[in-house]
């Protein structure tokens, strides 16, 4: 089957256009939708790989390592586990190790391919005195040797600055989805010293603080490196920042918070030694095309909750009259979406400091403005690593679980409450009837339950705002309906923000819905439930736009893969660790290697793909409960595969699902899948398989529009007749 989508999309020869920067002396390039590679990578990781088990002896060491690992064997059952497989010599697996010792010595020998960490001490000074950090460190210049010099990664390396472009049948519209898509790595690159080959190495860096121990009193500090010329996917745990003590007596201080400052900026100091002085020299590196470049590292991306983001930028808290980390709005401006204030900047916190230490009362006045702690920022000194250009819009805490997870769903909770119990359990019930779809969480119960994952408040909004469509009425409730309006608003943005690919035409749909979003903060301060959204997750979708023009799209600094890490984190606490000394152990256990970017990951998930397509094909006629259907996405032009149940009998329950086709070249429809199955038939004497579907279509709701559905932007369909069901190709489905 073609990768083009299926419709009216053009079939020209030349459907992408990409632009390179200037100083890469490259011409432009035009692909057909067959040819282009959103990732811009290079050629495809090999699958396979005549010793991938290396530097272990054999590939069943390898194994017996990561389950004991995993799984956090002590000596005793390691010797014992041991001893039982030197007893298999059927040939189906080699275990070369002997005793404890063995496996040790095979974790340290792959252990020192990569650059170990070391510990080091920091001194600040409080109130006269000097206390002493430490910091446990792999170097960022270090790790990135390592990556530089790993033959798989080598060819999947993108230097230069990219703009792109998608033919829309009309014109080129650029569109954005890697970091060097953005016009940030194209302002560096511009700037770089005017050398032959200078190319930037961008780094994106993760720090947050975790709960090791099961009651919390155990915390841990991991810095998370990713290195954005890879197609993202991979990151390491870099280092352990110090977690500074606070006593009663401290809380709420402001020297205290200061110097909390001062202690992080130190120990970050650490990692970025050798990237300093490199931003500004370059590094000389033959790269796996044989050409000579000078890489100069710097920060694009800094990915953080909004409590860390305060850290990296220095500013004083969300409480300060200036709150936000990107630009100078002031605090009772915050739900305001519709006003443009001016972006903060390196200079503007270099000159404040700078007045604070030459005379403190003029340089609090300027500070106080900025409403910046007076520290020097350890990101100032890197060449082209602005921290308030690189701070990011992180949707995980911005979202999921901020604005819904503790707003919106909170309100809906006493909206619920306040129309009596039994709308409490209609709603459950309607939640508890989602279909059990793929990458979708199901919900049986959800008011008096607390989550915590993130990707379940990310579901369970969608199926909330649905559930309450026939239980929060206007005349019910005027203030639930108008948190409806405002939720129905909230998931658009998040659908448009969620995009791993981001054309003009879905930037200007956010635009313009952050206009109706900003309206709705307005109509939702109502007495009884949130009064006010002058905080500063109201006021940070402001930047989404900024962000993804500036440094590609969401996925590139969500903190959702980095907070995934943490759970290897607790588990190396519980299982290596004696509960004393806990950073200088953990950090041996924990990601003593890089994980390839996703492009490995994908091309194992194509080949999957396609035997799951193929055996869907010739199961067909035998088992009709499924589909696998794979065509090309039109939102980003790569195929996709997605899984269609038709199925009396699915985890026991009836299970059939719904679908978008193609009705007609120019008209699409909704219908409700019957049955899939396929025939042969013998053309030019060859015998072809064909899949159809026998399906009830779905029309649009005839006569006057429903005032729910005008307020709440919803297409009402109705299904046709039994009689009138139809007969589809399985290629029309989008």
């Amino acid at each position: 089957m073609s990768a083009s989508p299926v419709g009216s999309l053009p079939t020209g020869p030349h459907e992408f256009k990409t632009e390179y920067h200037p100083h890469s002396n490259r011409p432009p390039q035009f692909h057909t939708y067959d040819e282009f590679s959103v990732d811009g990578g290079g050629e495809p990781i090999p699958l396979s790989d005549d010793q991938p088990w290396r530097p272990f002896k054999s590939w069943g060491d390898f194994e017996f390592a990561e389950i004991a690992l995993e799984a956090g064997l002590n000596e005793h059952h390691i010797n014992s586990l041991l001893k039982l497989f030197s007893s298999v010599s059927d040939g189906s697996a080699q275990v070369t190790m002997r005793n404890e010792s063995d496996l040790r010595q095979a974790w340290d020998t792959a252990a020192q391919r990569l650059t170990p960490f070391s510990q080091c001490e920091i001194n600040a000074s409080y109130q006269k005195d000097i206390r002493t950090f430490d910091v446990y460190v792999c170097p960022l210049w270090d790790w990135a040797l390592d990556l530089l010099h790993n033959p798989l990664l080598a060819p999947h390396f993108v230097w230069d600055a990219q703009r792109v472009y998608h033919h829309n049948g009309i014109k080129y519209e650029c569109f954005y989805s890697e970091p060097w898509t953005g016009d940030r790595w194209w302002d560096i690159q511009s700037c770089l010293p005017d050398v032959p080959n200078a190319v930037p190495f961008a780094f994106i860096l993760y720090a947050d603080k975790t709960r090791l121990s099961s009651h919390g009193t155990v915390k841990g500090y991991p810095v998370v490196a990713c290195c954005a010329n890879l197609p993202i996917g991979g990151g390491c745990v870099v280092g352990w920042l110090p977690i500074v003590p606070e006593a009663a007596s401290d809380e709420g201080k402001t020297s205290y918070a200061n110097f909390k400052r001062v202690v992080w900026h130190e120990a970050f100091l650490k990692f970025l030694e050798m990237v300093i002085e490199l931003s500004k020299t370059g590094y000389a590196h033959e790269c796996y095309d044989a050409i000579l470049r000078w890489l100069f590292p710097l920060i694009l991306i800094l990915s953080a909750d909004y409590e860390e983001q305060c850290v990296m930028a220095l500013l004083c808290g969300h409480n300060s009259k200036r709150p936000c980390p990107i630009c100078l709005v002031p605090l009772g401006e915050l739900h305001d979406l519709t006003k443009n204030y001016p972006l903060r900047t390196v200079e503007q916190g270099k000159s404040a400091l700078e007045a604070w230490e030459a005379k403190k009362s003029v340089g609090e006045e300027r500070l106080k403005g900025l409403h910046l702690c007076p520290v020097q920022n350890v990101f100032w000194r890197v060449e082209n690593s602005d921290p308030h250009d690189a701070l990011s819009v992180d949707k995980l805490h911005l979202g999921d679980h901020g604005l819904f997870g503790k707003h919106m769903l909170q309100d809906l909770k006493i909206i619920f409450k306040a129309l009596g119990h039994g709308t409490q359990q209609r709603v459950e019930e309607n939640v508890s009837l989602f279909p059990q779809w793929q990458n979708l969480h199901h919900f049986d119960t959800f008011i008096h339950i607390t989550f915590t994952d993130g990707n379940k408040m990310h579901d369970l909004a969608k199926e909330v705002f649905y559930a309450c469509l026939n239980v929060i009425t206007y005349a019910k409730t005027q203030e639930g309906y108008q948190l409806l309006q405002m939720l129905r608003s909230y998931l658009n943005l998040e659908s448009l923000f969620d995009l791993d690919l981001r054309t003009e035409t879905t930037l200007e749909m956010f635009s313009q819905e952050l206009v109706i979003w900003s309206a709705k903060l307005e109509e939702s301060a109502v007495e009884d439930l949130k009064e006010n959204w002058d905080f500063p997750k109201a006021h940070l979708w402001k930047h989404v736009v900024h962000d993804i023009q500036r440094k590609g799209v969401s996925r590139n600094y969500s903190t959702r893969p980095n907070e995934g890490m943490h759970k290897p984190l607790k588990d190396a606490y519980c299982d290596h660790t004696n509960n004393k000394d806990v950073a200088n152990q953990v950090r041996i256990y924990a990601f003593d290697h890089f994980k390839l970017a996703l492009k490995f990951l994908h091309a194992c998930i194509d080949v999957v793909d396609e035997q799951l397509a193929t055996a869907g094909c010739e199961d067909l006629p035998n088992d009709p409960s499924w589909g696998n259907i794979k065509l090309g996405s039109a939102l980003d032009w790569n195929e996709k595969v997605d899984h269609l149940r038709c199925n009396p009998e699915f985890h026991g329950k009836p299970r059939y699902d719904c679908a978008l086709i193609h009705l007609t070249e120019s008209e699409t429809a909704f219908v409700w899948l019957i049955y899939i199955f396929s025939c042969k038939i013998k053309l030019d004497g060859d015998d072809q398989t064909f899949q159809f579907a026998l399906v009830q279509p779905y029309t649009v709701g005839l006569g006057a529009r429903h005032r729910i559905d005008e307020e709440l932007r919803l297409i009402r369909v109705k299904a046709t007749a039994h009689s009138s069901s139809i007969f589809i190709p399985v290629i029309s489905i989008i």
